[in-house]
């Protein structure tokens, strides 16, 4: 026990349990809960007309989390969960106030999901500042100067019993005492809920645990068993496809989408010489990695999608490489997120693989062994999927090599609220010049191939804010979320052997598309019939038949 710990057990005081709960939950209202509070001052001004009503959800939040507080957290080992809770609730904290995201189900999902180098990203003093004050001291004083008043099991199964149940009536004398208004508020402002800490996050913990157990105890599910090859009526020659998955890319960033900055050079050039389409209208899945990437190879559509079906079911690439399609991914950013499992994959997260590294490896490197890969399957075809990583924040600024730092100037932390909107805007947008110059590589390398049919097929996974309505990053729900988070580019380059299929898909340009064609438009450009398959959402298919 260090010095600074016995000088601090000398103000020893000892609690109940109950009062320790009752303590920890008003703690948490008073100083982990700022952006629950600005969300509910947005939609109720502090005023005397409107002081009853919040010191009823006040209250309410208090009560509540007493009461949840009084089920899981267990006299024995009160302190060692405490802290626990102490620290999530912190982060928690800290990523709702910098960035106004919510901890729900899919975040949960994410954060699961994080790489090292994913996670290393968002360490910041801002961070360690919320987990110093919100999380260390108050651990510290539970440990050294907090003594549990020691009870037998009888009492202190009474203890948690009487607390559950005066919280529980406290919890309904606050809705009670202003109904009316409670009535209005629950029914139309459900998302301020989605900021309350730490129970919002302990709703969605329990959620995410309860459909991980029914996906796993669900059957695998074989899609579109019926699936077969098709006499292409465009080509003999073989086809291959590259599918670039994009990450964290906002349509309205592109120049060739109508934005101030010169942003997709290349890809203005391509344009003009007429071989390349960019859906003005698309909309992502999801805002999030996990959530979207499964959605985008999906044939559950977005209407009837969830993670835990898409898990629990095979996906386009599955029913490419059941009718003897290749099929190839590589991947620069954390993982497939579960749509490789059943295909060949390769990670190019480090410089042993990636030949294309400096402050981290560059999704460039991803297409160092591709004539490899072709080399291996002369005359048949093949789909190569490339995971990118793209514009993923919130360190923008790493996901440039140093020449392409164009636009300035820039925003060079991952603190992104300690930088002006310009500054944001120029780091971001010299991702999505990177990413320019990578899709013209993915396309010069494709041009090599003029034995195949060959095609690019580039869609992000989800959009982005960038401080919009003091808004950042991503992952908001989708019925809450913003559109630039939701707003992607969708692109589709093909060479001279796809005339008609082309120009089937210009035509359609300018509809409002989404990531439920790609599964169909992937199928259609691959000549793959299955019953699955719907002509409608069919970038290539021709508004006469297919």
């Amino acid at each position: 026990m260090t010095v600074f710990a016995k000088r601090l057990s000398n103000f020893s005081i000892e609690l109940s349990y109950p009062m320790l709960l009752i303590l920890l939950a008003g703690f948490w209202v008073m100083f982990a809960n700022q952006s629950f509070y600005q969300a509910l001052f947005k939609i109720y001004p502090l005023s005397v007309d409107e002081g009853l009503f919040l010191a009823a959800v006040s209250l309410l939040l208090w009560a509540s989390l007493v009461l949840v507080l009084s089920l899981f957290v267990f006299h024995r080992f009160s302190k060692a969960t405490i802290i626990i809770l102490l620290m999530v609730t912190a982060s928690s904290a800290y990523f709702m106030d910098s960035y106004h995201t919510v901890i729900d189900k899919d975040m949960i999902t994410n954060i699961l999901k994080t790489d090292q180098a994913e996670a290393f990203d968002l360490l910041n003093m801002k961070l360690f500042g919320y987990l110093f004050f919100l999380g260390i001291i108050p651990s510290v004083f539970l440990l050294y100067a907090v003594k549990l008043k020691p009870v037998g099991w009888k009492k202190a199964l009474l203890q948690r019993m009487g607390l559950f149940f005066v919280s529980l009536i406290i919890a309904l004398t606050a809705v009670f005492s202003a109904s009316e208004q409670f009535s209005s508020f629950l029914r139309e402002h459900k998302s301020v809920r989605y900021f309350s800490n730490p129970s919002f996050y302990l709703y969605s913990s329990a959620k995410f645990i309860g459909q991980s157990f029914e996906a796993e105890a669900a059957p695998f599910q074989s899609i579109a068993m019926d699936a077969k090859k098709i006499p292409s009526i465009d080509s003999h020659k073989p086809k291959l496809l590259v599918m670039v998955v994009g990450e964290t890319a906002r349509g309205d960033h592109l120049q060739i989408n109508g934005y101030s900055q010169p942003t997709t050079p290349n890809l203005e050039r391509l344009m003009q010489s007429g071989n390349l389409i960019s859906f003005q209208q698309a909309t992502s899945c999801g805002t999030s990695t996990a959530y979207s990437v499964p959605c985008m190879f999906s044939a559950l559509g977005e209407d009837d999608y969830s993670p835990t079906k898409a898990k629990q079911q095979e996906n386009v690439l599955d029913v490419l490489k059941r009718v003897g399609i290749e099929v190839l991914w590589l991947d620069n950013n954390s993982d497939s997120k579960g749509v490789a499992d059943r295909v060949a994959y390769q990670s190019y997260k480090n410089s042993d693989i990636n030949p294309v590294c400096d402050v981290e490896c560059r999704d460039e490197g991803m297409l160092a062994n591709l004539d490899e890969f072709v080399g291996q399957y002369p005359q048949k075809d093949m789909v190569v999927v490339l995971h990118q990583m793209g514009n993923h924040g919130p360190a923008y600024f790493k996901r440039v090599p140093e020449s392409f730092r164009r636009f300035t100037p820039t925003c060079d932390t991952n603190e992104l609220s300690e930088c002006t909107q310009d500054e944001l805007k120029n780091t971001y947008d010299n991702a999505i010049l990177y990413t320019d110059e990578f899709l013209q590589k993915t396309i010069d390398w494709l041009k090599n191939y003029s034995q195949y049919e060959t095609a690019m097929i580039y869609a992000s996974d989800h959009g982005e804010s960038l401080g919009e309505n003091g808004i950042y990053l991503h992952g908001l729900p989708n019925f809450m979320a913003p559109q630039e988070q939701r707003d992607i580019p969708m692109l589709v380059w093909m060479n001279d052997t796809n005339n008609a299929k082309f120009a089937n898909a210009q035509q359609k340009q300018a509809l409002a598309t989404n990531h439920d064609a790609l599964f169909h438009s992937i199928l259609s450009f691959m000549d793959v019939d299955t019953q699955l398959y719907q002509a409608e959402l069919d970038w290539f298919a021709n508004p006469t038949g297919r």
